[in-house]
Parts: C-alpha cells; sequence; structure tokens
C-alpha cells in the first residue's frame, strides 16, 4: 500500500519536517473544518493559522487534513503548508468554527502559505488516519500513514436510497452539501430511534426546508418542540426516513401519514417512562 511518507520523498520533502494535521472541530452552529473548505477557504486558513498560547506547529511544513461529514468520515488532505510564526494576536480574533472570540494576546497566529508540491493532491487524497484520533498533531517520520484513495478529482458521495438513509441527528448540521440538498427538497414522514434504549419518535417533514429543516430543529435543541423529548433532555438520536411524498403532496396527506406510522410501530406515549413510545400524540 502506498505511504504518505513515499509521496513526501517522491517530491524531495523530508518527514522530519513536516507535522501531520487532523482537524475535526464543531461549533454550536454546526461548522466544521470540512465545511469551512469547502464553501469559505479563506475562513478554512484563519480557523488553521489561530491555535492556543502554546506552540503547536514545531516543524518547517504542516500536511493539513480535515474530517469529512459522517457517515465515511474520512480523513481528506487540504495542503501542505510552509509554517512561520507564530507571533501572539495583536487584535481581537474570532474563529471560524468555534465562533469564540480571543482579546489581543490570547492566542498564538501562524503564517501558513502553500507549498505547491503537493498541490495536486488536494482535496483529491484520502488516508487512513489510524488509532489515537485525539492525537490530531502527529510527527510524519514517526507516522507513516496509508493512503486509501487518490481520486481523479474532488467528489461527494452520492445520495443512498431514501429507505437506507440513517444518521444520527448531531450529525445532521454536517452532511455533505449534496446531502442537504437532497434532504431539504425531500418530504415525508421520519423515524428518530433513541441511541440509549431503543425508544422511538414518528414526525413528519412538510415545511420548505423538507426533512433537513426539520432535522436540524432537533440537533439544535434535541427536542424540536416535541413534549417527551423536551423533558428527556438530550440529543442522542439516530433518524432514518419511514417513507417520502410528493412534492405537491398536501400537508395534511403528510399528517395523515404520520398518524398511520405511529400506529403501525406503537409509537405513542403517554409519560416520560413509557420505554417504547416518544410520540405524546
Amino acid at each position: 500500500m502506498l505511504k504518505f511518507n513515499t509521496l513526501l520523498h517522491e517530491n524531495g520533502i523530508d518527514p522530519k519536517s513536516v507535522q501531520l494535521v487532523r482537524h475535526k472541530d464543531r461549533g454550536p452552529s454546526g461548522t466544521t473544518p470540512y465545511s469551512l473548505l469547502r464553501n469559505t477557504p479563506a475562513q478554512f486558513d484563519a480557523y488553521q493559522a489561530i491555535q492556543a498560547r502554546r506552540e503547536v506547529f514545531r516543524r518547517e511544513f504542516i500536511a493539513s487534513f480535515v474530517v469529512g461529514p459522517a457517515p465515511a468520515s474520512e480523513t481528506l488532505f487540504v495542503n501542505l503548508y510552509q509554517v512561520v510564526g507564530p507571533e501572539k494576536n495583536a487584535e481581537r480574533v474570532i474563529c471560524p468554527v468555534r465562533e469564540k472570540a480571543y482579546d489581543p494576546g490570547q492566542v498564538q497566529i501562524y503564517n501558513l502559505s502553500v507549498d505547491v508540491r503537493l498541490i495536486d493532491f488536494s482535496q483529491r487524497l484520502i488516508i487512513s488516519w489510524g488509532e489515537g484520533y485525539r492525537s490530531w498533531v502527529q510527527r510524519a517520520d514517526k507516522q507513516n500513514k496509508n493512503i486509501l484513495e487518490i481520486r481523479r478529482q474532488f467528489e461527494e458521495p452520492k445520495f443512498p436510497d431514501y429507505p437506507v438513509f440513517k444518521e444520527k441527528i448531531e450529525d445532521i448540521p454536517t452532511l455533505y452539501p449534496t446531502r442537504r440538498a437532497v434532504l431539504t427538497i425531500a418530504k415525508g414522514v421520519y423515524l428518530l430511534v433513541c441511541n440509549k434504549t431503543g425508544a422511538q419518535y414518528v414526525g413528519s417533514a412538510s415545511g420548505d426546508q423538507g426533512f433537513f429543516g426539520r432535522w436540524t430543529a432537533y440537533a439544535a435543541d434535541g427536542h424540536g418542540g416535541n413534549k417527551l423529548l423536551k423533558e428527556r433532555g438530550h440529543k442522542d438520536y439516530t433518524v432514518s426516513i419511514l417513507e417520502t411524498v410528493g412534492s405537491n403532496i398536501e400537508r395534511r396527506k403528510i399528517l395523515e401519514l404520520e398518524i398511520l406510522w405511529k400506529e403501525k410501530l406503537g409509537s405513542r406515549a403517554q409519560s416520560l417512562g413509557d420505554e417504547f413510545g416518544l410520540n405524546a400524540n
């Protein structure tokens, strides 16, 4: 199997001069390094340059990677950067992912410039990070990563068939843009399953933002306005699609399908103590 350090050697780069950096953050509004990279690259550069008080990047180069959306969660190569600095921030800065403001002198700012020797592999190369996911900065000469794939061009995985789709609610805001687009126009009936107890909640999406709009409400507060979900006080659910409908179907018809599925699955409950059903009506 092709190794990342082999790629470095072939391009005249000593692995001892490189740190491997794997970005996997998620902000309060669902922003991730991956979403910044795809939608606002300049903001990704700003995010990567802002680091804590201690010196993090200690080599001449960093090979930067981001974790893609679930379920694949691939480790995608961004680029090779030459490192200069750091210097403490002279002005107030805001982290584009964490959305946290830092006053002057609170963080380190690195000057990172792209080294063009690996630019042809940018957003096309997938590696296996291996064990030790918490160690987001590693030495290349000590960690020779396996290259899993080099794609002809960047591409997002295709949306699966509706009956196959399943995702954790907390990961909905960070889905690939193509999946978000499909779920925004799709309407119908869905199922939430508590990952701790197996309790079920049947709901419907009939608004302008379809399934995606409805599910992001659960990702934000854990309940989306539902009484029993609010009482439970957590967000650990997996969502799947029970049935989709045409774009022109009346909202009344969608609600009728929702009721039918509640009856099929027995998801109605009378109190928080019910072990199976989470629908209050």
